[in-house]
C-alpha cells in the first residue's frame, strides 16, 4: 500500500465566539469516510470551550474563523511486554 492509502485527510472550519465557546464546525473536504469525519467533529467539540480570544485578535469581529488539516494515518499496531 502506498503512503496516499493509509492517509486520510480532513479539513474543517471552526467559528469560536469571543469567550472561547464554539458557534460552528464544518466539514470543508471529507476524507470519505463518515466514521472519521465524525471522529474529528467530537475531537473539536469535546475540546470546548476554548480560551477567549483577545480583541486584538477579533479586530472588530464578533467571530474568529480557524481552518485547519487533519490528518488520520493508519500504521501499524505496536506491542510491547515487559
Amino acid at each position: 500500500r502506498s503512503r496516499r492509502q493509509r492517509q486520510m485527510c480532513i479539513r474543517d472550519r471552526l467559528m469560536l465566539m469571543p469567550d472561547g465557546r464554539i458557534d460552528e464546525v464544518r466539514i470543508l473536504s471529507s476524507s470519505g469516510s463518515a466514521v472519521l469525519d465524525q471522529a474529528a467533529h467530537r475531537i473539536v467539540r469535546k475540546a470546548a470551550p476554548y480560551e477567549a480570544i483577545p480583541a486584538e485578535v477579533l479586530d472588530g469581529k464578533n467571530r474568529l474563523g480557524i481552518v485547519r488539516t487533519w490528518r488520520f494515518e493508519r500504521q501499524g499496531l505496536k506491542a510491547s511486554l515487559n
